[in-house]
């Protein structure tokens, strides 16, 4: 097959696969994973459900597929490269948090509906762990060289910290008072 031919191809699955996780995403973030079929996929895509099959084994394949672009997108801004000293490495970690909360709402809804329900993501089960092992390992050793004595407790409590800011937010939208929220965290940790 000509180069051509060839790159023209792939653009065609590269296009249809987009559209196929844009308008999953979409779906999810709206109804809900368990409440979204690869029927309604298709339809909302306009697409054909043989299509979807052809690029993806199951809706837990297309689940799996906008994870790990979660992932692959925002691993690098969460964690930083290590370059940074802590608090500043610490700072930046609040802040991409509370700018993701601000501007992936229908993303936190996703992840907040897909935590909460442990049998729908056994398939990004292993991902997820990956995910939090990699942060969660960053922020313990950010918070060791802070000098807390418990780092892992801490971890915790500034986790519930964001999640309940994400919530509120979710709920609330802009008339929640993120900006303030944001500047107790920063004054708790003195960033």
């Amino acid at each position: 097959m000509p180069t051509t031919k060839k790159r023209n191809t792939k653009v065609i699955a590269d296009a249809s696969k987009e559209k196929i996780f844009q308008t999953a995403f979409d779906l999810f973030a709206l109804n809900g994973y368990s409440r979204t079929s690869v029927d309604a996929i298709a339809k909302k895509a306009k697409i054909s459900k043989g299509l979807i099959y052809h690029y993806f084994t199951s809706k837990e394949d297309i689940l799996r597929g906008i994870f790990l672009r979660f992932v692959e997108n925002t691993s690098l801004q969460m964690t930083g490269d290590g370059s940074l000293p802590p608090k500043a490495a610490l700072k930046q970690m609040i802040d991409f948090s509370i700018s993701f909360i601000i501007h992936e709402v229908k993303l936190s809804r996703l992840m907040i509906a897909l935590v909460i329900q442990p049998d729908v993501i056994k398939g990004i089960n292993k991902d997820m762990s990956k995910l939090r092992e990699g942060w969660w390992g960053v922020l313990i050793d950010l918070l060791k060289k802070m000098g807390y004595k418990n780092p892992e407790a801490e971890g915790y409590f500034l986790g519930a910290i964001l999640d309940g800011i994400s919530l509120g937010y979710i709920a609330m939208g802009k008339s929640y008072p993120i900006e303030k929220v944001k500047r107790l965290i920063k004054k708790k940790y003195e960033l």
